[in-house]
Parts: C-alpha cells; structure tokens; sequence
C-alpha cells in the first residue's frame, strides 16, 4: 500500500512539473583569428553563438532580458538566461578578414527553478555562514546551550553542502552582538578580520543572524536537586509548560557592498524535560532527543532551504585582483563552474555617504565585457575590450556573469 502512494505521489509531482517545448534557434558568433590559430577561434565563436542562441531563445520565453549595443543589460541585478542547449550543429562557417564567423542550430529549453520563471545560474556561489547572537544570552543558561552561537552555523552549512552553493562555515565571526536592530551596512573590514584574503575574494554572501528568543515558558527557579520534582517533571513531559521558544531573525549581506540584502524570521516551540541543573550542551544526543531539539533542527533544515532558493538565482559575481594593460585577473575560477570563452559584465563599485555619514555602497555597470581565456581553480584571467587604464576598471571592481 505504501508503495502505491508513493508512485500516486511521484506521478502527481511529475504531473506538477510544467514542461517547456525545446524551441530551434538559429544564431550566429563571430572571434578573431590570431597567429592562424583557427581551432582557437572557431571554439570561441561557438562559444558566442552558444551565447546567442540562448538570449534568442529566452527572449522567445521571456522579455525581461535585453541586449543593447552588443551588451547585456541585467535588470535589477537579476540574471535571466537559458542552461539548455541541446543538439547544437554549426551549419555553416566563413572568414571575413581576420574573423572567423560560424552559424549554428540549437534547441533551447528553458529549465524551472526560479520564481520569476527562469532557470538558476551553473556557477557556484561562495557564502559564508556567521555565528548567531543571543539577544538574551540568560536564556542559553537553562541547558547551558551557549553553544548555540557557534553550533548553528556548522549545522547549517553541513545543511548546505548538497546544494548549488559553496559555504564557509564561520562561526566564530560574531558581527551583530544583542542588539535589537541590525546594522543595515556592514563595517569596514568587518570580513577581513575572519576570512583570509582568498576566501575574502570568493565570498559573494554573508548569512548570520540574531537568537531573540530561548526561554522556557515556565522556567524553574534555582533551587537544590529534588529527586521527587525532577522525576515528576520528566513523568510530565507532555505538559505545554515545558515549552521552551526557538526565536531566530536571519540576514543575508551582500560582501562585496556590504547592505544587507535579506531577512527573515522563524520562530518554533517545543518541549525541554531536561534536569534544572544538567548542562546538556547544544547538540549533544540528549539535545536531540529532546522535542525542543527536534523542532530546532526542522526549523535549521527550513532555514537551509531558505538561503538555497534565495540565494541560487542570484548573479554570480567575483571581485576583479589585478589589471594590466586589456587583461584582469578575477578571484573565481572552475571549482566556481567559470570556463575559458564565458563574458563577463564589468560594476563599478562606489561608496556614497548618508545625511548620517554612514556609508552606502552601489554597483554601476560600465557597459563593458570580460571575456575570460585562462581559468584556473580558484582564479582567472580575462581580456577587456581596451586598455584597463583607458577604461577606467581596476581592482576590487566586480564582474557579474551573464
């Protein structure tokens, strides 16, 4: 019987699934041919007419996405672009000059997974998962559950290790003490004093948070052990006054500006029986085997999908290390999926000050395209359109995938 359901339920969710007809795309790419090196051309012409096959093909689905003067222009830093190309057949090649120009035929579908319709980017993301304030840290001392601020973010990140993303568990980073509003901008800094420069470069999010609420909804006062009471209480154990709360307000900083991007909060309940003075740790099996503990860790499995599908549609983005002449280097390379002949848009970042003097930091395209020739695992390097110094691009500028 179970068995049935569970293939009525597999049916169903299959059934559930929209299905989007694979549509045939005529697209065009074009390199130039240096030292007669007509193998390394041709591979980056393809690339390009890759490239066009899939904005042809996601302008056919959706019209969110445009491309003016030859650049893709990202609305409201949202990516929007089509992962699968099947079937691909150049028709036809010629050479005009020192261009190489290849025609290609693809098909093109669109892949579900985002909330806007389209398809999450095949980068990998770095984040890295801070520690978690007590905003009342007496409510840890029941339990002696300190731990807590460290512990959830291991537990997340080993939440997180099957996902698109790549994390960095920090729990010792502690940015946002027992205050009751966070900081809606990161300090100055506040990174580098925790991650070494190369996870510094990689790390595109920040995700902490604030523990507001631990308490027992009928905490027992401090008294001697009483072998009557305590064993009264465990034989009580499904009374709603050993309810102890699970209050937990998450943010998500964007490393490369600062602001936060994200919050949300989760909120649970569940039963504590432990002994007044036993020091049962968080995380330990008796934790666990708590009904407190149980409803801990579903909320932590909800917060891991939380920042799995908020964060997966989100652009990639790498910091820019180095420029010299028409090349920069980036701190990305193929363990984040980046391959040799993927375009990269190019932000400036800038830092404006508020009526407070606090600082503020924004992105500005500069309309002006990476295209990446050597990728090593945790770098690249790639060729401007111009001279860096000409265009004005430089270190710590970002590049934004397409």
């Amino acid at each position: 019987m179970l068995t049935r359901l569970c293939r009525l339920l597999l049916l169903c969710l299959t059934l559930a699934i929209p299905h989007v007809a694979a549509i045939t795309i005529e697209a065009e790419g074009s390199a130039p041919i240096i030292n007669n090196d007509l193998d390394r051309a041709r591979e980056l012409a393809v690339s390009r007419a890759r490239e066009q096959a899939s904005l042809q093909g996601s302008a056919w689905i959706s019209t969110t996405q445009e491309v003016r003067d030859g650049i893709l222009e990202i609305d409201n830093m949202r990516i929007n672009s089509l992962t699968q190309l099947n079937n691909i057949r150049i028709i036809d090649e010629y050479i005009r000059g020192s261009q190489l120009t290849v025609r290609i035929l693809a098909e093109v579908e669109a892949e579900a997974g985002c909330a806007n319709g389209q398809p999450p980017l095949a980068y990998r993301k770095t984040i890295a998962i801070g520690g978690f304030s007590l905003a009342r840290p007496a409510d840890a001392s029941h339990g002696n559950l300190q731990g807590i601020q460290q512990g959830l973010a291991t537990i997340i990140s080993q939440s997180l290790q099957q996902s698109t993303l790549n994390v960095i568990d920090r729990g010792n980073l502690q940015l946002m003490g027992n205050q009751d509003q966070p900081p809606q901008q990161l300090s100055e800094g506040a990174l580098s004093r925790h991650l070494n420069h190369a996870q510094q470069q990689q790390t595109q999010f920040l995700v902490t948070g604030i523990i507001r609420d631990l308490s027992l909804h009928n905490p027992a006062g401090p008294r001697p052990p009483n072998i009557l009471l305590d064993t009264y209480r465990r034989l009580d154990f499904a009374s709603s006054k050993h309810l102890r709360n699970f209050v937990l307000d998450l943010y998500i900083f964007d490393t490369f500006t600062g602001q936060m991007m994200w919050q949300q909060p989760f909120a649970t309940a569940g039963r504590w029986n432990r002994p007044v003075h036993e020091k049962t740790g968080f995380g330990s099996p008796l934790f666990w085997q708590q009904d407190f503990g149980q409803k801990v860790e579903a909320t932590l499995q909800e917060i891991s999908r939380y920042i799995d599908e908020t964060l997966m549609c989100e652009p990639f983005r790498s910091s820019i290390t180095r420029t010299e002449g028409n090349e920069a280097w980036i701190g990305a390379g193929s363990l984040a999926g980046l391959k040799p002949g993927d375009r990269l848009s190019v932000y400036r970042l800038y830092t404006h000050y508020d009526a407070n003097q606090m600082p503020v930091s924004e992105l500005r395209n500069t309309r002006q395209t990476l295209t990446l020739e050597d990728v090593q695992p945790t770098m690249s390097r790639g060729r401007l359109p111009a001279d860096s110094n000409t265009l004005n691009i430089q270190q710590d500028d970002i590049v934004i995938a397409h």
